[in-house]
């Protein structure tokens, strides 16, 4: 059997060192509080997607259904990366974001797979 070359990342033994380590109390507290908002959040974001008249936002969902905020904002894009891959919702174009905050920087618009893009 061949073995494929390896190539060398910078930091790269570090990283692997580090994902040996045991994880503190805080990252599993952390862990727990992500999925206990997952618990809360796809289940309202899926209902909104069901009833969307046409693309939407995160925010769009948020305000309509009253998710919570989570207690790190990049939580939103890795759920929504996690039910693109599972084939639940898929994006269909770019929006300003309405979220007051934002700055109406560029956000992705969402459908519900197999929903109509109007």
């Amino acid at each position: 059997m061949t073995r494929l070359r390896t190539t060398h990342i910078p930091g790269q033994a570090a990283l692997i060192a580090r994902a040996a380590c045991a994880s503190t109390p805080e990252q599993i507290a952390v862990a727990r509080g992500r999925v206990d908002w997952e618990n809360i959040a796809e289940p309202k974001i899926l209902d909104y997607a069901d009833e969307a008249p046409g693309p939407w936002t995160s925010f769009d969902a948020k305000r309509a259904k009253e998710i919570p905020e989570p207690a790190h904002c990049n939580w939103w894009g890795l759920l929504f990366a996690r039910l693109h891959r599972e084939l639940r919702v898929e994006p269909v174009g770019w929006d300003q974001s309405h979220r007051p905050s934002s700055g109406r920087s560029g956000v992705r618009q969402w459908q519900r797979v197999g929903g109509d893009p109007s």
